[in-house]
């Protein structure tokens, strides 16, 4: 865990200094698990606003599965609804110390693309040209943030939810999936 702490800092500190000691990434390691498993977190002034798990992602691919998305396209629909394995936030991290902040800004990985706006090479006039309109909640919530703390207005038609992102995903998996159950199979899921 040592190189996580390392790493960790070495892209919190390339965070803007309005948001530094706002945004704060965690990482576990649960030694006592049979797989000695990871688990991390995304907090903002202090709240859990997402958490990166093997098993929502996992209950996510299995949706999308569910759905006829083939299995190569899987983990972009993942990434999409903002559901990231621990896997990707070491991938994310070690992108964002090592690439320039164009590379990061235009990524493919939503989770770069949102870690790299909170970046202190990207200045105020770079963050007002970003269309944040057709992004992901986590990069739309981060650019707010940013913007917020750096006193940039923001236009009316740009609306972000600030409810926590763990709770919404959730929230979408279960009525997704009990809008594809009958009656009786809704009642025998919550039984057990």
């Amino acid at each position: 865990m040592t190189f996580w702490t390392k790493l960790s800092q070495d892209v919190e500190n390339r965070y803007a200094a309005c948001v530094k000691d706002r945004v704060r990434l965690y990482m576990t390691r649960y030694r006592k698990a049979h797989d000695e498993a990871l688990a991390a977190s995304l907090h903002i002034d202090g709240a859990k606003v997402l958490d990166f798990s093997y098993m929502i992602y996992c209950r996510e691919t299995w949706y999308a599965a569910q759905s006829g998305v083939i299995f190569e396209l899987r983990p972009k629909y993942a990434a999409d609804r903002d559901v990231f394995q621990v896997d990707d936030v070491w991938s994310a991290f070690m992108h964002l110390r090592d690439d320039s902040i164009d590379a990061a800004l235009t990524s493919q990985c939503p989770l770069k693309r949102a870690l790299s706006i909170l970046d202190a090479r990207v200045g105020k006039r770079r963050l007002t040209k970003i269309n944040v309109i057709d992004e992901t909640q986590l990069v739309q919530r981060l650019w707010y943030l940013r913007c917020s703390s750096e006193g940039i207005s923001i236009p009316d038609d740009i609306k972000v939810n600030l409810r926590p992102l763990t709770e919404k995903i959730r929230t979408d998996y279960y009525s997704n999936l009990y809008k594809a159950m009958s009656k009786q199979e809704i009642e025998n899921h919550m039984i057990v």
